[in-house]
């Protein structure tokens, strides 16, 4: 890196996607719960009432409760296995 480039006030590794990223994947619904897959959030801000909601399109999900990596949540606005969701 240059020196006076500027480039230490960027985002690490020059990344400006002006896309979010996914922070849940639904995995699974039957009837009002969904299962999701946490792999992209930052699990200490994932209890009991934290809202997901679709990356595209319309979906809502409330979180009841979770093991690990793995969530229960309830279907607010209809989600589909493999819908993206982000916090």
């Amino acid at each position: 890196m240059k020196v006076g480039s500027g480039y230490e006030q960027q985002p690490l590794y020059f990344i400006a996607s002006p896309n979010s990223t996914a922070q849940a994947v639904v995995t699974g619904v039957r009837g009002e719960t969904a299962e999701l897959w946490l792999g992209g959030v930052d699990l200490r801000q994932v209890e009991a009432g934290v809202v997901f909601t679709a990356m595209q399109g319309k979906g809502k999900v409330r979180v009841i409760s979770r093991n690990g990596l793995v969530a229960q949540a309830k279907v607010e606005q209809a989600v589909t296995t493999g819908m993206a969701l982000g916090i």
